[in-house]
């Protein structure tokens, strides 16, 4: 397979903003290698909004915290890896794709595995050339403050949506409760081996 992987980490590694990006028509653009430390305090949740374009449920629950907007204008395919490790109260992430007619739920994240905090998001998603991605800020119930979000993108295909390129991915057994499991597999390849057939399988006639 051709070699697509290319680290964006050439942008500038912080990036603050003045912000003014409390509705999602004001959203701030953002762009691969950002870092940008900003706050929700003092702005207004868009739960509301959100709910009445059926988008309140998008990965985990959209709570009355007040919340941010940026946005991530996509000019080619990759992974999205985005952090909220180190922010100072209980986050919540959402993004939503803009399909030139209505927004479409891509994910979302309430707690992860932040060496800063579980209470601190993490989101990872495939993206695709010459599309609007809209990033929500937020918190959970009704948690608000300062926030570190950092934005990583990876060129590269995905064609299984896993958030590995294909060319970095595991073939073996995923199943942890087979035989032949493989911790380090990252796409199931149907080579799992399940105990009791087996046992099944081998067992001889006394």
């Amino acid at each position: 397979m051709k070699k697509l992987v290319l680290f964006l980490s050439f942008m500038i590694p912080f990036f603050g903003f003045s912000q003014n990006n409390d509705q999602i028509s004001d959203a701030n653009q953002i762009y691969c290698g950002d870092l940008v430390s900003s706050t929700t305090l003092n702005f207004n949740s868009d739960q509301q909004y959100l709910t009445d374009i059926g988008l309140n449920d998008c990965g985990t629950s959209v709570d009355e915290s007040p919340g941010v907007w940026y946005v991530f204008n996509s000019q080619n395919t990759g992974i999205v890896d985005l952090f909220l490790c180190d922010s100072s109260y209980d986050t919540k992430l959402h993004v939503f794709r803009d399909d030139g007619f209505n927004l479409l739920c891509i994910g979302g994240n309430d707690d992860s595995d932040c060496e800063s905090s579980y209470l601190h998001s993490k989101l990872s998603f495939n993206y695709e050339s010459g599309y609007d991605y809209f990033i929500y800020v937020s918190g959970f119930q009704a948690n608000e403050g300062d926030f570190s979000l950092s934005f990583n993108c990876l060129e590269c295909e995905d064609e299984n949506s896993n958030g590995i390129c294909d060319e970095d991915d595991i073939f073996g057994c995923t199943d942890n409760q087979s035989l032949n499991y493989d911790p380090e597999a990252t796409f199931e390849d149907g080579s799992c081996i399940n105990p009791f057939n087996f046992i099944a399988d081998n067992a001889t006639d006394i």
